[in-house]
């Protein structure tokens, strides 16, 4: 780890302002590089990034609105924090100090005993606001690499966020922050999971459902996966993923065990499977089961061959 003392960049049309402003910073343990002008500012950034720019506002060749500007247009100036100094209180100047990129501004004249600490919680700051930035990207980038889509629902079934992922047979994108589940989804499907939002809310707990739509530009069915979770604010995370190829799967399996290759009626197994629920349900009703077999003569020979 370094123990190199950050760097701080002023620039101050006043030479006692300069001198006053560095004396203090380095007092408080920065490393400090002065300038009279906008011009030099921009200069001094591209020679030598700072950890944080100081920038009067009202100065010769370039005023610092100006260099703020500038100074954000290049490499490394987009993160770099820029605060204003002004002896203007106005709201316009203000305004103008967030138009052109500045980070916070110190109004003149400063409070010389805390100048310090409130630069050191500028960059403090600053530096949290990097670090949530970067762990921001390194989290969309990993919800884009994976193949679940991502949807996180209000308790009144609004869409707050969506992230489409990587499936086979994609659903449609709502409107961003303002769709319902209603416009997103067919009737039914929108109603079951409406009905798992609400348990998951009640009860804590996550739960489970599958659904199937029509794949888009296609009559064929796609089926999903969509497992509800507890999420902040009585909001919903969904993880919806694609299980048409295990559905597929199942079907083929389900076939092959049931039904007869060469004809496709059912088999022996499929009979003694419907007889047994018909016998279960007979019980359930006091009732009766009857059975019609059919013989068909000679039929042997071709059922041999």
């Amino acid at each position: 780890m370094s123990d190199e003392k950050e760097l701080v960049l002023i620039a101050d049309d006043d030479p006692t302002i300069r001198k006053v402003m560095r004396a203090a910073l380095e007092r408080d343990g920065f490393r400090v590089v002065v300038v009279g002008d906008g011009v030099g500012a921009v200069r001094a950034f591209v020679e030598q990034p700072p950890s944080l720019v100081l920038l009067d506002v009202e100065m010769p060749a370039m005023d610092g609105f100006t260099a703020c500007a500038k100074i954000r247009e290049l490499p490394g100036g987009q993160s770099v924090p820029i605060v204003m100094v002004t002896g203007r209180e106005d709201i316009e100047a203000v305004n103008d100090a967030y138009q052109a990129g500045a980070t916070d501004f110190i109004a003149k004249p400063i409070n010389w005993p805390i100048f310090g600490h409130r630069v050191r919680y500028i960059l403090r700051a600053s530096a949290d606001y990097q670090r949530l930035r970067k762990s921001e990207a390194k989290n969309e980038a990993l919800l884009q690499a994976m193949p679940d889509t991502f949807v996180v629902l209000s308790s009144d079934g609004k869409i707050r966020s969506f992230v489409p992922g990587n499936l086979e047979h994609p659903l449609s994108t709502p409107d961003a922050g303002s769709s319902d589940i209603a416009e997103f989804l067919p009737g039914p499907i929108a109603r079951q999971w409406s009905e798992a939002m609400q348990g998951v809310i009640a009860t804590g707990k996550p739960r489970r459902i599958e659904f199937k739509m029509p794949r888009a530009n296609s009559s064929a069915q796609a089926y999903y996966e969509g497992r509800f979770l507890p999420y902040v604010e009585d909001q919903t995370l969904i993880l919806v993923a694609d299980i048409t190829a295990r559905k597929q799967a199942d079907l083929r399996i389900h076939k092959l065990a049931y039904y007869d290759t060469l004809t496709g009626l059912p088999n022996r197994e499929y009979f003694r499977q419907q007889l047994a629920k018909m016998i279960d349900r007979a019980r359930e009703v006091d009732g009766e089961v009857a059975i019609l077999y059919v013989d068909l003569d000679d039929f042997k020979r071709i059922n041999d061959t």
